[in-house]
């Protein structure tokens, strides 16, 4: 009888894919607060490197954290292993320049994939004459809380075009269902409870296209193309095309090759699942995320992923 049960219990440690069997590590992916995207984001990373567990022995948790520059800092300092960080801020990094002047470049920082985009959201009045996005230059634009990290990144893109700030205006919809500005705008990752709540008059979802967003797109590679999906909000039933920073999720090169390489086939093994996990991921291309959307060198874990999978 004991022959017969150490038998059993060799047999049972010999059993592939155990959990036993694989070297057990915990990773911890930055944030944002408990109700941006990013923790959303970070919660559905986590969640499918968690359901796969048994077969890489990779242990995820979402941390809620002050945000892109502090998931930058903390990737730096090796407190964090992943950070998900807005695609301007990660190029400002890379380069030791705005916030990070003080700092020597981030060189070894590394892209694992792209997430959501945080398109320029330019919201006007149903019935207003505005038809393109250049018709609002020099025209007065309310923009989002002036606390708000949105309006900060709103305020950015709107430079990138040249368009700067003569003076304070009132913020919300508010001023924008009265005829007291011509249009509200504000980058945001859709769908956006921001831009739900601006809906109480009839408005429409305004374009960003021409020539002008081809120029800043050509002289700033952190921005992209993004669209602002139809259906989500009242009256704007087609989708309308724009542009703006995104979410990358984001590792030191110090990382190990197996931990990302891991992570990554965690999501994109399954990815009709990752992607039913929270709204802001629905909308999400598989490739498109291995291949565009950030400026930093890829991890060489998640390149062996992608060229494994042909988008590289």
């Amino acid at each position: 009888m004991r022959g017969l049960l150490l038998a059993c219990a060799l047999a049972l440690a010999a059993w592939p894919g155990r959990a036993a069997d694989v070297e057990q590590r915990f990773i911890t992916i930055g944030t944002d607060s408990v109700t941006s995207s990013y923790y959303a984001a970070g919660g559905a990373v986590c969640r499918m490197v968690n359901r796969a567990r048994e077969s890489h022995g990779l242990r995820c948790a979402v941390e809620p954290t002050g945000g892109s520059v502090y998931n930058l800092n903390t990737i730096r300092s090796g407190e964090l292993d992943f950070g998900i960080v807005r695609s301007d801020r990660s190029f400002e990094a890379q380069n030791g320049a705005v916030r990070f002047e003080a700092q020597s470049p981030f060189t070894e920082l590394r892209a694992v994939f792209a997430l959501h985009s945080e398109p320029l959201t330019v919201l006007v009045r149903a019935d207003s004459a505005v038809r393109r996005f250049a018709d609002l230059r020099y025209r007065r634009i309310a923009l989002a809380d002036p606390l708000s990290s949105a309006r900060l990144s709103t305020q950015a893109v709107l430079a990138a075009f040249g368009w700067t700030a003569v003076d304070d205006v009132d913020t919300g919809a508010g001023p924008l269902c009265d005829g007291r500005v011509s249009a509200l705008a504000f980058t945001a990752a859709h769908p956006s409870a921001a831009v739900q709540q601006a809906f109480r008059c009839d408005l429409r979802v305004l374009p960003v296209t021409g020539r002008s967003v081809d120029q800043v797109l050509a002289e700033y590679p952190y921005y992209r193309r993004a669209e602002v999906p139809g259906g989500l909000y009242p009256g704007n039933p087609a989708y309308a095309a724009s542009m703006g920073p995104g979410a990358v999720l984001m590792a030191s090169a110090a990382m190990p090759e197996e931990t990302v390489h891991a992570l990554v086939r965690s999501v994109f093994g399954d990815f009709a699942r990752f992607h039913r996990l929270h709204p802001t991921l629905y909308h999400l291309r598989a490739e498109d995320m291995a291949t565009r959307g950030y400026t930093a060198p890829l991890h060489p874990g998640a390149l062996r992923y992608y060229r494994e999978q042909g988008w590289r």
